[in-house]
C-alpha cells in the first residue's frame, strides 16, 4: 500500500492509511475498553469473597466463551477446524484465559486492586521479553530494550517499599501478578499458529477450550463454585459474557480497524481506572510509590512503541 503525505500547518509526516487521524468514534471506544478492562478487577475482588481463584478464572471464561458463540452463530461464521487448530486453540485459551484469569483474583488477596492493575501494565514489557527468546520472534531493539528496563524499574519501585515492611507477603504477590503479563505474552506469540483462523471463532474455541481444561482442576481443587449474594451475580454478569467474551472481540476487532499501536493505548487507561475503582469502593488506598511506578511503566510502553512517542511529540507543537 502506498504511503500518502498528510500535511499540516507545522509538521508534515508520511503515513499508510492505517495511521491516520483516528476518528472520535475509535477514541471513545478504546477509552471505554481501557476502563472496562480497569474494571475486570474490581469484579474479581468482589467475586473473590465467596469464589475461589479458579472458580472465578471457569466461570468468567465459560460465560464469556456463551457470549463470543452467540455471535459466531448470529454471523453465520461456524467451520470445521481440524484437530491441529483446536490443540493450537487449547494451547492459546489457557495461557490467553485461563492463567491470568486465576492469577487476578490470587493476586487481590495479597496486594491491592491498583496495585494488581499497574503490574498488568507490564505486558507489552513482557511481550517484547517473550518474542525476543521466541523461535521466529521479532528481536528487541534498542528502543524496546529500554523500554524493558523502565517497566521492570516501574515494578521495584512498587516492590521495594514493600520487601522493606512487615507485609512482604505483598511484594510476593507483585511478583507472582507477573505472571499474568508472562502468560499474555506467551498467548500472544502463540497465536501466530492461529493466524489463517477467524478472530471471533479463534476466541470462541479458545475460550470454551480453556473452561475444558479447568473445570475438572476446580471440581478436585475448590469443588463447585456457590455464587450466594446478588453482588456476586452481578459482578459475574458483567465478567463473564460482557467483560471477557464481548470485550476480548472488540479488542480485537479495534485492533484492524485502527492497528495495534493505536489500540494498545488502552494499556493506559486501564491501571488509572482500577485505581479509581478501588480507590472509590473498596477503600483502597494510593501511595507515592504506586503512582511513581506506574508513570515509569508508562514511560517504558512510550519507549517500546516509537511510533506512539513520535506521534506524541508531533501534536505538542
Amino acid at each position: 500500500m502506498a504511503p500518502l503525505t498528510v500535511p499540516h500547518s507545522i509538521w508534515e509526516l508520511r503515513v499508510t492509511e492505517l495511521d491516520l487521524l483516528m476518528k472520535k468514534l475509535d477514541w471513545a471506544i478504546i477509552v471505554g475498553l481501557g476502563i472496562s478492562f480497569g474494571a475486570t478487577l474490581f469484579l474479581n475482588a468482589i467475586l473473590v469473597r465467596e469464589v475461589g481463584a479458579l472458580g472465578i478464572s471457569a466461570l468468567r471464561v465459560g460465560l464469556g466463551a456463551m457470549a463470543v458463540w452467540a455471535l459466531v452463530f448470529l454471523n453465520g461464521r461456524v467451520t470445521w477446524l481440524s484437530m491441529r487448530t483446536l490443540f493450537h486453540c487449547l494451547v492459546f485459551g489457557v495461557f490467553m484465559f485461563a492463567i491470568p484469569f486465576a492469577v487476578f483474583p490470587v493476586s487481590i488477596g495479597y496486594v491491592s486492586t491498583g496495585i494488581v492493575g499497574i503490574v498488568n501494565a507490564m505486558s507489552p514489557v513482557a511481550v517484547v521479553l517473550v518474542s525476543h527468546v521466541w523461535v521466529g520472534g521479532e528481536r528487541a531493539t534498542s528502543n524496546k530494550l529500554i523500554g524493558v528496563v523502565l517497566g521492570l524499574l516501574g515494578i521495584v519501585v512498587l516492590s521495594v517499599p514493600r520487601l522493606m515492611s512487615e507485609g512482604s507477603s505483598e511484594a510476593l504477590g507483585i511478583l507472582f501478578t507477573l505472571l499474568a503479563p508472562l502468560s499474555f505474552a506467551v498467548a500472544l506469540n502463540y497465536m501466530r499458529r492461529l493466524s489463517g483462523t477467524d478472530v471471533v471463532l479463534m476466541v470462541a474455541v479458545s475460550m470454551t477450550a480453556a473452561t475444558v481444561f479447568l473445570v475438572p482442576i476446580v471440581l478436585l481443587v475448590e469443588g463447585a463454585p456457590v455464587v450466594t449474594t446478588m453482588a456476586s451475580y452481578g459482578a459475574l454478569i458483567l465478567l463473564g459474557p460482557v467483560l471477557t467474551g464481548l470485550f476480548f472481540t472488540a479488542a480485537l476487532w479495534m485492533s484492524r480497524r485502527v492497528g495495534p499501536t493505536n489500540s494498545s493505548l488502552l494499556t493506559f487507561i486501564a491501571p488509572i481506572s482500577t485505581l479509581l475503582l478501588g480507590w472509590a469502593f473498596l477503600n483502597e488506598g494510593v501511595d507515592t510509590f504506586q503512582l511513581v511506578g506506574m508513570f515509569i511503566i508508562f514511560a517504558g510502553l512510550l519507549v517500546i512503541d516509537g511510533g506512539l512517542l513520535r506521534r506524541l511529540r508531533i501534536g505538542s507543537t
